[in-house]
């Protein structure tokens, strides 16, 4: 079957990169997804409480 994509296409590269991987590699790249994520997430929380801190946001129209 012409154009199915299977085996061409850039998912289907990474699955087979993927499947190559060993379990080993597979929790390291987990584990730095997630504090790549967690990371973000406290950045944004200390930037609001800074703007908070600094008077940023204000009640009175």
């Amino acid at each position: 079957m012409a154009g199915s994509g299977r085996g061409g296409g850039p998912v289907w590269r990474a699955r087979r990169r993927w499947a190559g991987t060993g379990l080993f590699a597979r929790v390291v790249a987990v584990v730095a997804v997630v504090a790549v994520v967690l990371g973000l997430l406290v950045a944004f929380i200390v930037f609001g409480v800074l703007l908070e801190a600094c008077g940023a946001v204000e009640d009175e129209p």
